[in-house]
């Protein structure tokens, strides 16, 4: 029963990321030929920001809302995130209008009126974030399902349209936009949750017991998103918008796929993961059977993109891509990592390993970051930045995996190198055929 339940709570949210990822895939062949890269590195950036920002303005007390085994409490704290993810993103506003030009002078941009909304999408990415585990505490996986389907179809339909008014902005990120706010308005709705009506003094008690998540977590949470964020800061920094476009459509068209899917599993994972936590057996066993499970849907379109990427994106872009193609090669076993790593990350908060992960996230950001800042001083290469970068944080991220398992009760070792040899192979195979065919 625990395990058919798991399958079909996974399958639920895998078919409506499934097709909400199809939506937006379909739409890039189009929107490429559309947009220019300036514009895809102007949405790029704007992601990394909302999503750096996005990911601490709840404070993270958004992880304890599944967590938490008082349904009143929970409320509570569904509450508490979405009280912090409003300050947050209104102070970002005040901040955006004061200092705009100075943001934009430090990353080359251009028209910078799309600053402006940097605030309010980040609260409602916060607040969607919190709406999320809310639903995911009540098992309405039915409706998260949903909810990626209607953000994905609104978003790309204003993306595809906004062209045709003839009106000044950026679309895509105006697209981008109105997704957020249609998925927070269809979780909200009938929610049982007040956005109005708040006990100050219960919200007081929450805060002093679970004060551990915004000294640990959200710390932690910043430093990780930073981490896999700051290719596009440093490409914005040192390269230009047009090579910020370049990797946003190569991450579009692989690592977000990748990480909606993984998201998928972790939010069922996480709200199994929390109810059997004492149990080693049953938390280990179910954690190998995901792992095998990832690792099998994945390894063989990884390969492939590993092997043709650079002939595969120019195919589906158009030819002015074709550096995203030669991005795709470099990222993608890192892209693969995090697609297997994302959806145990949350045996940290499970666990209450918080300062570990707060060690950990520095660790990553520093080592990597340091990568790609020596690649550019001393080869003034972003291709060799992006590969320094990508290589160090696939061995940390494969670290990192092996300790969730050690927290499950069953190690992962022998698994991680037949693995890795198993990828090898496909990638050996694929090389055969790429010389025998071309």
């Amino acid at each position: 029963m625990l395990k058919t339940n798991f399958i079909k709570n996974t399958g639920l949210l895998f078919s409506g990321s499934l097709i909400a990822q199809f939506i937006g895939f379909f739409a890039v062949p189009i929107l490429s030929r559309i947009y220019n890269p300036e514009d895809f590195g102007a949405l790029g950036l704007f992601n990394s920001i909302v999503a750096t920002v996005s990911v601490f303005s709840g404070l993270r007390y958004e992880m304890a809302i599944v967590v938490e085994d008082d349904e009143s409490k929970a409320k509570g704290l569904t509450q508490l995130a979405v009280f912090w993810n409003l300050i947050i993103g209104l102070i970002l506003l005040l901040v955006t209008a004061l200092f705009k030009d100075q943001i934009a002078a430090v990353f080359g941009i251009n028209k910078s009126n799309w600053l402006y909304l940097v605030g309010p999408v980040i609260s409602l990415s916060g607040v969607l974030e919190s709406l999320v585990f809310w639903r995911n505490r009540q098992r309405n996986f039915a409706k998260i399902s949903t909810n990626r389907i209607l953000s994905s179809g609104g978003s790309t339909a204003l993306k595809l349209a906004y062209p045709l008014s003839k009106l000044a902005g950026n679309g895509l990120i105006l697209g981008h936009s109105l997704g957020q706010l249609i998925a927070v308005i269809h979780l909200a709705y009938k929610s049982g949750i007040s956005f109005l009506d708040y006990n100050i003094e219960e919200l007081k008690v929450l805060m002093k017991d679970y004060k551990q998540f915004p000294l640990f977590s959200a710390p932690a949470a910043l430093v990780n998103t930073l981490a896999v964020r700051m290719p596009f800061f440093l490409l914005a920094y040192f390269g230009s918008l047009a090579e910020t476009g370049y990797l946003d459509n190569a991450s579009r068209l692989t690592y977000l796929p990748m990480s909606m899917l993984a998201m998928a599993s972790s939010q069922v994972f996480f709200e199994r993961i929390a109810r059997m936590k004492k149990d080693k057996e049953s938390s280990a066993k179910m954690s190998h059977q995901l792992i095998n499970f990832l690792f099998l849907l994945g390894v063989v379109p990884v390969g492939i993109l590993f092997v043709f990427g650079h002939d595969i994106i120019p195919w589906i872009l158009g030819p002015e891509w074709s550096e995203s193609g030669v991005y795709v090669e470099i990222l993608i076993l890192f892209y693969f990592s995090i697609f297997l790593t994302a959806p145990f990350s949350s045996a940290f908060e499970t666990y209450n390993k918080l300062k570990e992960q707060l060690i950990y996230n520095i660790a990553f950001l520093a080592f990597t970051t340091a990568a790609m800042i020596g690649a550019y001083m001393y080869y003034d290469s972003t291709r060799i930045a992006l590969l320094s970068y990508a290589g160090i944080a696939l061995a940390l991220r494969l670290v990192v995996l092996n300790y969730f398992f050690h927290l499950f009760g069953r190690k992962l070792f022998a698994k991680t190198l037949v693995g890795i040899l198993l990828l090898a192979s496909v990638i050996w195979l694929l090389n055969i055929l790429k010389v025998s065919v071309f």
